[in-house]
């Protein structure tokens, strides 16, 4: 069924016998109704298809920090789409039916403040990391800029992370996981984001460490 819009010359919606009609971004188009294949997917069809599977399952499970991380993005554009097709293309490992994450080619924020580069980590006991970096300000980099610290890994039954660790200017912070994640190996990730939450930097891979 397909709805008319704006009167008899107006757009439509929907689908009228082999057309379809979409409305994007105020502007109407008609397109021809996509023809099922009786022909099953290719090999490379099929890898295409789950890579992207994947991707959006990674990107979904960490999704309130792609809205922040991701928030540069073009008008009509959802940050969740952006990260999905990155990590699709870039952050997956192996070929079909054996991939996975690529987790040094993670990206959790694009943005224009100063990365936290130079910052270190130490898996220090009682379950905690602790991170340490140089405290520089110019430009592109204010002391009150809070550490996002992102934890993933394959023996991690879900992400963890966290916004506030610690403020650019403090050079130091921690971050105290759970007792149960003793003995797993696990990826670190830092960011900065503005005190107003609106500029980010790019996300900065740590390494794998060990919880102790």
């Amino acid at each position: 069924m397909a709805i008319m819009g704006r009167g008899p010359l107006g757009g439509f919606s929907g689908k009228l016998g082999n057309v379809v009609g979409c409305n994007r971004n105020g502007k109407f188009y008609l397109k021809s109704s996509p023809r099922k294949s009786n022909q099953p997917p290719s090999p490379k069809q099929l890898e295409q298809r789950e890579r992207m599977k994947l991707a959006a399952q990674f990107v979904g499970a960490l999704k309130e920090v792609i809205m922040v991380g991701y928030q540069y993005v073009k008008p009509n554009h959802h940050p969740v789409n952006k990260a999905t097709s990155y990590h699709s293309k870039e952050a997956i490992a192996g070929t079909w039916p054996e991939l996975s994450i690529d987790y040094p080619k993670v990206k959790l924020s694009h943005g224009y403040l100063s990365p936290p580069s130079q910052c270190e980590v130490k898996a220090t006991g009682a379950y905690t990391i602790s991170l340490t970096w140089p405290v520089l300000t110019n430009a592109f980099q204010c002391g009150d800029d809070e550490l996002l610290v992102v934890v993933l890994g394959d023996t991690i039954d879900w992400p963890y992370w966290k916004f506030d660790v610690a403020k650019r200017d403090d050079g130091s912070g921690i971050l105290t996981l759970d007792e149960s994640d003793v003995g797993k190996a696990v990826h670190v990730y830092a960011a900065y984001v503005s005190a107003n939450g609106k500029k980010v930097s790019n996300s900065w891979y740590l390494g794998q460490h060990e919880i102790i």
